[in-house]
């Protein structure tokens, strides 16, 4: 990552909340939205497209399995970093998510903060899971 702002893709079956990160994403000075999704099902060809630094994505949607969409991201497009965005913190949660490839999880009943503070964390190079 570098001095430019942080490249952040948003996933989540929750228009609304998608959206709504995304303007948050891009009130902050050092981050920028990319875009949002509302499932996996293009996850590949649009992180081709718009080549985040980040995807933040829900791991419960309709459509591709979001873990197996990892995976593929991470084969091929090794420089971008996930975080996964769940209602689920337990370890076995955690345990599938780094085994994705994922570099951090944020839970959804965190504050907006946690999200901003986990994008910064893992832009730097930091893993951020809970506990």
């Amino acid at each position: 990552m570098t001095g430019d702002p942080i490249k952040v893709l948003f996933i989540d079956d929750t228009a609304d909340t998608a959206h709504l990160y995304s303007r948050i994403i891009d009130a902050q000075a050092d981050m920028r939205s990319v875009g949002t999704l509302s499932s996996a099902d293009d996850l590949i060809v649009e992180a081709k497209r718009l080549r985040p630094d980040i995807t933040v994505i829900d791991l419960v949607m309709p459509g591709r399995n979001p873990l197996d969409a990892l995976r593929e991201l991470s084969d091929v497009l090794p420089e971008s970093r996930a975080i996964v965005f769940s209602g689920h913190d337990d370890p076995r949660t955690v345990d599938a998510a780094l085994s994705a490839g994922a570099w951090g999880l944020v839970s959804k009943g965190d504050d907006v903060s946690a999200v901003l503070r986990a994008i910064r964390r893992v832009a730097r190079g930091e893993v951020c899971f809970p506990g």
